[in-house]
């Protein structure tokens, strides 16, 4: 007799439950890095732009499935993006903004994938061209978008909120300070996580935004500096953050969970190897995927943390 759940993966529906360890997935149809990831409300990932060690940026976009281990390429991107980033509205589809094609062109474009018909649609753009920046679902379905930089070599701590209903973009409360190359993560309660970045030196700050209140709030600190870092929401309310480059710019596998119910940081398993620049997501059963990045060289190895 075959007990419930004995060939199933691990399930994490509480602290008690998750599992401490990584699973090596079917890689990525390619290698990328730089590229974003978001949540499909069917339990599917999107995975989207990126670049290569020659430098070519890409606008080819796929799905990954969970429940076959598999990819499946999608309608392109209508442009080559890198540094991008991406976020999950609550109907469905996907928010795409922001990025770079080359050292001199940056971009305030910004579209909509929607899975059901398999197409992507130009919306507003936001405010002012960034790359390099972060963004993550409020849970009022609107999206915050953090950060970034542009062609002016100027690291920005601007906020912008992204409403799909109006169609619209509006400015909020700054960071605290200007970052790149950080990441974002909802938490349960509404409110986003950003950590870690870059301006030029490393950091390993950390904030909370509010978006009831339109304020930014300081938490513990990473327990080290940070950046091209990833981070996804686990199910049980805390954030999985995980790889990036540390001060001496390195590649690392160092993996951390925050838990706001604590503000406090732990360490947990290493990812499998270094990576930076990598993707990741959250998945439908609680488990987060982690793909691509840079390993000295791109790379299109995939991982399930969970």
């Amino acid at each position: 007799m075959t007990l419930p759940g004995l060939n199933t993966p691990p399930i994490l529906l509480a602290k008690s439950r998750l599992r401490d360890r990584w699973t090596v997935v079917a890689n990525m149809p390619a290698a990328r890095g730089h590229h974003a990831a978001a949540p499909l409300s069917d339990g599917r990932v999107l995975v989207c732009g990126g670049r290569t060690s020659t430098a070519a940026y890409y606008n080819t976009a796929w799905i990954y499935n969970p429940s076959t281990n598999s990819w499946s390429s999608i309608a392109n991107m209508p442009g080559d993006r890198g540094y991008h980033a991406a976020a999950p509205l609550s109907d469905g589809r996907i928010l795409v903004c922001g990025g770079q094609n080359s050292s001199t062109a940056y971009y305030s474009t910004a579209w909509i994938y929607n899975p059901t018909t398999n197409n992507w649609s130009s919306i507003a753009n936001m405010p002012a061209a960034r790359a390099r920046l972060a963004a993550a679902p409020l849970s009022d379905g609107r999206i915050l978008v953090c950060g970034g930089y542009n062609i002016s070599t100027t690291y920005y701590n601007t906020a912008w909120i992204y409403n799909p209903s109006t169609n619209s973009w509006s400015s909020i409360a700054n960071m605290p300070a200007a970052r790149g190359y950080h990441a974002a993560a909802p938490l349960k309660d509404g409110r986003v996580m950003v950590c870690g970045g870059y301006t030029g030196s490393y950091h390993n700050t950390a904030w909370i935004y509010n978006p009831s209140t339109n304020s930014w709030s300081s938490i513990a600190n990473m327990p080290a500096a940070r950046a091209r870092l990833a981070a996804a929401p686990l199910s049980d309310g805390r954030v999985l953050v995980c790889g990036g480059l540390n001060n001496s710019e390195n590649p690392t596998n160092t993996a951390w969970i925050y838990d706001p119910s604590t503000n406090n940081w732990s360490s947990i398993a290493d990812m499998p190897e270094v990576q930076a620049s990598h993707a990741a997501a959250p998945l439908s059963d609680g488990r987060v995927l982690v793909c691509g990045g840079l390993n000295n060289s791109p790379t299109n190895t995939a991982w399930i943390y969970g």
